[in-house]
């Protein structure tokens, strides 16, 4: 008999490659649940006992972590950097990055202009 631990954590290890490299994609439980044949519940409920986050806030917080370096790299507005890593408006995306890091995206981009200099 498998070991469903084990199988759990390499599903869950599974998704979570796939989330890193489709992160700016459109995401959704359902299409991922087919993708890995699992019912969506179960694939919700293990991947927030493993991660201790939930799918969609995991897709949420790799945005945020590209758009940090669209920041720091790029002359893009803050609706380009939104649009580019598909946050659903730029007010929602610059709301979201206040709420996790206490910063807007602009004044992060000018701490780290400042910081470089």
């Amino acid at each position: 008999i498998p070991n469903v631990k084990t199988s759990s954590n390499e599903l869950i290890n599974t998704v979570t490659k796939y989330l890193d490299g489709h992160f700016s994609e459109d995401i959704s439980i359902k299409l991922l649940a087919e993708k890995f044949f699992i019912n969506k519940t179960t694939l919700m409920h293990s991947f927030k006992r493993y991660k201790g986050i939930s799918i969609m806030e995991y897709v949420l917080y790799k945005r945020l972590e590209e758009s940090k370096n669209w920041l720091k790299i790029s002359n893009m507005t803050v609706a380009e950097i939104s649009e580019r890593c598909n946050f659903s408006t730029p007010s929602y995306y610059v709301q979201y990055f206040k709420k996790v890091y206490g910063i807007t995206p602009i004044r992060y981009r000018k701490q780290e202009i400042q910081n470089k200099g």
